[in-house]
């Protein structure tokens, strides 16, 4: 049987309990971050709202038409997750020397 134990958002986790014998297991539908209790579904669905161009209205239309849990009403915490990666990116492409402009000087 399957049983909802918690959800962390968009994310769920799950508790199958056998009736004939002890057997339990419980399991997420998402990864978490590493140290932390932040689902990276959370993170991948403000990062491809931010992508489009839309916000969190939109993210909370279109749980409600796809019939999700409603995402996080605090979104500033995954905008600076989403910025501090950006930026660490930006920092190691602009690093290589590909990217230093050393093949436009020809």
């Amino acid at each position: 049987m399957q049983v909802l134990k918690g959800k962390s958002r968009l994310a769920i986790t799950f508790v199958l309990k056998c009736f004939a014998c002890p057997y339990r297991v419980e399991f997420s539908s998402s990864n978490f971050h590493e140290g932390t209790q932040i689902a990276t579904i959370n993170t991948r669905f403000l990062y491809a709202m931010r992508l489009i161009g839309r916000g969190a209205e939109a993210g909370k239309m279109f749980c409600g038409i796809m019939n999700l849990p409603q995402p996080h009403t605090r979104f500033p915490p995954y905008g600076k997750r989403i910025l501090n990666a950006a930026k660490l990116t930006c920092s190691r492409g602009f690093n290589s020397k590909c990217c230093e402009g050393s093949y436009l000087k020809k």
